[in-house]
């Protein structure tokens, strides 16, 4: 149930961010780039953490490691949607 709570969360941190990049108003260059870095910077670190921790503790338990495995998969999910948003909306902006 925590897991889904987490995934909705991030889905509407994704929505929230494409929003204003969608729009028919050049919106897009009205987001400040410190708030596009944040939300690309934070799922990496995340990555990175759940990475290192499986390779750093080889003792940690299997049902950890699967749980460990899913962020760092919704995690690098999460990125990609990111950067094919703002792909996206800067070639529409490109486009005009």
């Amino acid at each position: 149930m925590e897991m889904n709570s987490r995934k909705e969360k991030k889905r509407d941190e994704i929505v929230d961010l494409c929003e204003p990049i969608s729009g028919n108003d050049n919106s897009f260059i009205k987001i400040p780039l410190t708030k596009i870095s944040h939300e690309l910077r934070t799922p990496l670190t995340s990555i990175i953490g759940f990475a290192e921790m499986l390779l750093d503790d080889p003792a940690i338990k299997e049902k950890s490691q699967l749980e460990y495995l899913q962020i760092i998969r919704d995690e690098g999910r999460r990125l990609d949607k990111l950067i094919e948003a703002i792909i996206n909306s800067s070639t529409k902006y490109e486009d005009k």
